[in-house]
């Protein structure tokens, strides 16, 4: 493996997009919550088709 996590960087893609909506209010909607989810999984999807040597330790 070439030392990228994908699971370490969905992680800090939900941390950013958790801080980007909620800047102006204090709560996000269940709605928000499983698009951020979604999002993050997605990118973790994609990672593993590009990379099909990549195994979760």
């Amino acid at each position: 493996m070439n030392g990228i996590d994908p699971y370490r960087n969905a992680w800090n893609l939900m941390k950013q997009m958790v801080d980007e909506y909620s800047k102006e209010k204090k709560y996000l909607t269940n709605r928000e919550i499983k698009y951020i989810i979604r999002t993050c999984e997605r990118g973790i999807d994609v990672y593993t088709a590009f990379n099909p040597d990549f195994k979760k330790d």
